[in-house]
């Protein structure tokens, strides 16, 4: 499991009271792989804890903040500048399709992975034209997150 600056206690703690963890800052240590550094937006606390779980266990990636908010996901990807943003299209205010367009706008290299219980083939299409990296159905998909994460992760470059 990754050690995160947070305690693991304080992190159950603030998705056992429903407060908001905007930011969890990991050390980056994973061997030879570099790890992929990453933004979680969901409304859902208990879908964010988890995923960070599933993220935390496969290694190849660091959580460097999370949020439920479209403005504050913005501000937190205009901070951290993440190599990739794990997103839901419902948030708590506003949509992701603005929210996917502001962040390609932002960040181009940064590559966005949406997550979705609407997950029609029409929605598929139209979220990867518009500019997502990744369309998963939020269901059935929920566990592919750490492999996306490793092929993301393998063929990554360093940024400066």
């Amino acid at each position: 499991m990754a050690n995160v600056g947070h305690s693991a206690a304080n992190a159950a703690g603030a998705v056992e009271n429903q407060e908001p963890v905007d930011e969890l800052f990991a050390e980056r240590t994973n061997g030879n792989l570099r790890q992929l550094r990453i933004v979680m937006v969901d409304r859902s606390i208990p879908v964010r804890a988890r995923i960070r779980n599933l993220i935390q266990e496969s290694k190849a990636a660091q959580i460097l903040a999370e949020t439920g908010s479209a403005s504050k996901a913005l501000t937190l990807v205009k901070k951290h500048r993440p190599d990739a943003v794990i997103m839901d299209l419902s948030l708590k205010d506003g949509d992701g399709t603005s929210l996917l367009i502001k962040i390609k706008r932002v960040l181009r290299s940064c590559s966005v992975i949406v997550w979705t219980n609407f997950s029609t083939p029409e929605f598929r299409q139209f979220y990867l034209k518009l500019g997502a990296d990744y369309f998963l159905d939020k269901f059935r998909e929920f566990e592919r997150v750490p492999k996306v994460l490793d092929d993301l992760s393998s063929t990554s470059k360093k940024r400066p």
